[in-house]
């Protein structure tokens, strides 16, 4: 057995048995058998490895690619001896897979400039990534022998009565069930509108070269049908909901600015959670701090709940029920000096309590103040035209597309007919809409960003959810 591997069993023994210890304080301890200590002293390592080294992000990830495969290696022993060993195997094995590819990515495009928004590779950036894959490797280490989570049977609801199909009228406000974890629904038109930016309002808003094919090029998107829009984005106590009947595990950690600490950066700090971000929270405001692998996960068990088919929006479906008719840098037009009446945004209220930096730079703030330095209860805003509150603002996003980067222009091969994109190389989300802390700039409804990581969770990040009639 390594050393490491004896150290941690030891010091997991204490935890079991020795006077003294304070096991609340602890994650649950299953004691694990000597078969797993090579397995254990390569995770440990891994999780060692998963910093960011010299502010160099091609060694950072080529440290983590050499300790990765260390653990690909003896995770297979353990498997082809026995399966048993790890019962959640087969989680396991994706999440080294998707940090084999995100890492292979992240390190070519350091060493090898094919990466064109040097922005996602910041130092903040790539500490945030790392630290998210830390605390996921973390959590490995602690459930290695683990059974599988316990998923608790979904039980149906009864539905309301009404009957929504394509031929519902349009603006038609739903509710599947009566109970607080079932989204209030509006009734969207299908029809063609143009996505991505013009190089009028690129120019207007001063958009860096680096940043502009980003939402280029500007495209016409055909979306074929009718279908039904959460009024608000999903809150707190609806995904609480989920996580009480399933006993689905929300991996903690949560990428913040520090307002009373380094305001400079976006940190992963592993203390923060969807249930305590770390500011204030009012009742009712929408739940941030998750991945879009959970949200997708509270979009099925929605599902499972109602029989119907609830989902996350495509990404030229987000555009398309945000603008709401518009091709204005907002859907209120092009004025920044009305966002605060319409969106919770980063405004003089924000920079007072906070006073975010970015590279050393002060944000530039919305004129005026919505009355919220943080999140806002969901519906504080007037909506658009479809009946939609906080598209613009509050929290981003997450939508079904990976993200691609493409030097020419990121919308090259994208989908005309409203589908979602998931031919990218790597399982890089990508969130609209703007949060709390986003500017002018980056609160446009043709605005877009990712970050470089599967594991991605922020506390300006969580969803809205569509619904097919």
């Amino acid at each position: 057995m390594r050393s490491i591997g004896k150290l941690l069993l030891a010091s997991m023994t204490c935890l079991l048995f020795a006077q003294g210890c304070i096991r609340e304080k602890m994650p649950p301890v299953v004691a694990l058998p000597v078969e797993l200590a090579p397995l254990l002293d390569a995770l440990t390592n891994l999780s060692g490895a998963l910093e960011l080294v010299d502010n160099d992000c091609g060694t950072s990830y080529e440290t983590v690619l050499k300790e990765l495969s260390i653990v690909r290696r003896e995770f297979d022993v353990v498997v082809r001896q026995n399966p048993n060993l790890i019962p959640r195997r087969e989680d396991f094995d994706q999440r080294f897979k998707n940090l084999q590819t995100e890492a292979t990515y992240i390190k070519q495009a350091c060493r090898h400039e094919i990466f064109v928004t040097p922005l996602f590779i910041s130092t903040d950036h790539m500490g945030g990534a790392l630290g998210e894959w830390r605390a996921r490797i973390n959590f490995i280490i602690e459930n290695l022998s683990a059974p599988v989570s316990v998923q608790h049977e979904v039980i149906r609801v009864n539905l309301t009565d009404v009957d929504i199909t394509p031929a519902t009228p349009i603006g038609t406000n739903f509710r599947d069930c009566t109970e607080g974890f079932c989204p209030e629904m509006i009734v969207v038109p299908g029809g063609t509108f143009m996505m991505g930016a013009t190089q009028e309002q690129l120019n207007l808003f001063k958009i860096s070269k680096d940043r502009r094919h980003w939402e280029l090029p500007r495209h016409q998107v055909t979306i074929p049908r009718p279908f039904a829009v959460g009024k608000y984005e999903v809150t707190l106590a609806a995904f609480q909901a989920f996580v009480d009947e399933t006993g689905y595990e929300v991996i903690g950690g949560c990428r913040t600015y520090l307002p009373d600490a380094d305001p400079t950066g976006q940190t992963f700090r592993a203390n923060i959670s969807y249930k305590d971000i770390g500011f204030p929270t009012p009742a009712n405001s929408p739940v941030s701090c998750i991945t879009k692998e959970n949200a997708k996960a509270y979009t099925h068990w929605l599902s499972k709940k109602t029989g119907k088919n609830y989902r996350l929006p495509t990404e030229a479906e987000w555009e398309f029920f945000a603008r709401a008719g518009t091709e204005t840098a907002y859907f209120w037009g092009d004025e920044i000096a009305l966002g605060t009446n319409f969106a919770n945004v980063y405004d003089q209220s924000s920079i007072t309590a906070n006073d975010f930096r970015a590279n050393g730079n002060s944000f530039e703030p919305y004129p005026g103040s919505d009355g919220f330095a943080y999140k806002a209860p969901i519906g504080s805003f007037p909506p658009n035209a479809f009946g939609l509150h906080d598209v613009i603002g509050n929290v981003r996003e997450w939508v079904e597309d990976v993200w691609i980067d493409d030097p020419i222009g990121n919308y090259v091969g994208a989908p005309t007919d409203g589908s979602a994109r998931k031919d990218g190389l790597t399982l890089f989300g990508l969130s609209r809409g703007g949060g709390w802390y986003y500017q002018p700039s980056t609160t446009r409804s043709s605005y877009r960003d990712a970050y470089l990581s599967s594991e991605m969770r922020g506390t300006t990040w969580g969803f809205r959810v569509v619904r097919d009639l």
